[in-house]
């Protein structure tokens, strides 16, 4: 089955969404989204504007398209400083779309590993996330102040 068999017509902007919807699949579950998921992130992005409205979302989107670590980074500072942007929004639909499909929901649904270990994962991947959000809070503070400054003295 492909997207087109599906009913997405093929363009150059749902070819960069698919692949942003990809790639947020890939960092949440690991692995690779279903041309039916992909769909559904497109009609998704049909229906809500997602485009992002500011420079520092602007700024936070391009962060988030360097990798697997600029999205880790680009998550941690939005999730905890920019709750309203549209980076969070798409995570928040990938995470609805993929636990909704195969092979998504079998990753959500599946316990892993051991109970007797949750603790010691639970903590790492607390650490993991602090440790994310220091070193993103180091380099995208600076350029969220500096825009907002900007953006006070321009009116």
């Amino acid at each position: 089955m492909t997207l087109q068999t599906i009913g997405v017509q093929g363009s150059t902007n749902e070819a960069s969404v698919a692949e942003e919807f990809r790639r947020l699949a890939r960092y949440l579950t690991g692995v690779e989204a279903s041309d039916y998921q992909i769909s559904k992130y497109i009609r998704f992005h049909r229906l809500d504007a997602l485009a992002p409205a500011g420079v520092f979302e602007r700024f936070l989107d391009t962060a988030a398209a360097f990798g697997p670590l600029g999205l880790r980074l680009a998550d941690a500072y939005s999730g905890t400083f920019c709750r309203a942007a549209p980076l969070q929004r798409k995570l928040m639909a990938t995470v609805a779309i993929l636990e909704c499909s195969p092979p998504g929901f079998e990753i959500f649904d599946t316990p892993r590993g051991e109970a007797r270990w949750a603790y010691l994962r639970l903590a790492t991947a607390s650490v993991s996330g602090l440790l994310a959000l220091a070193v993103a809070a180091m380099l995208f503070a600076p350029v969220h102040i500096g825009v907002r400054l900007a953006g006070r003295v321009s009116q």
